[in-house]
């Protein structure tokens, strides 16, 4: 390696086939160990409560009282949440710096 731009195409390839790797591993367990295929979820949390309803054999009953479904219709509160951002705070105060000394703080 003679360059910057060769050592990060070496560490793509390296991580992208350690991923690449580590999904299959998870997929084969996840298959043979529930029949169910994790490419099928969006979350992990979806995941779980699949494998739990077929673990367990629950039979969810459907809602037929008009009032019940509205309580639960009434409480949705949303879908799939991320946060893409990250939060940093300095730990001094600037209280009367420069521009310049607040550089050298953070």
């Amino acid at each position: 390696m003679t360059s910057m731009k060769e050592m990060l195409e070496l560490y793509i390839k390296l991580d992208v086939l350690q991923l690449d790797a580590v999904l299959r591993r998870h997929r084969k367990e996840a298959l043979s160990a529930h029949g169910l295929d994790p490419l099928h979820f969006y979350t992990a949390p979806g995941l779980t409560w699949e494998a739990g309803l077929k673990f367990t054999k629950v039979q969810l009953d459907l809602i037929t009282d008009p009032d019940l479904h509205r309580f639960f219709e009434d409480s949705i509160r949303g879908g799939i949440s991320t946060i893409t951002t990250r939060y940093a705070r300095a730990d001094k105060r600037t209280d009367g710096y420069t521009q310049s000394t607040m550089k050298e703080l953070v």
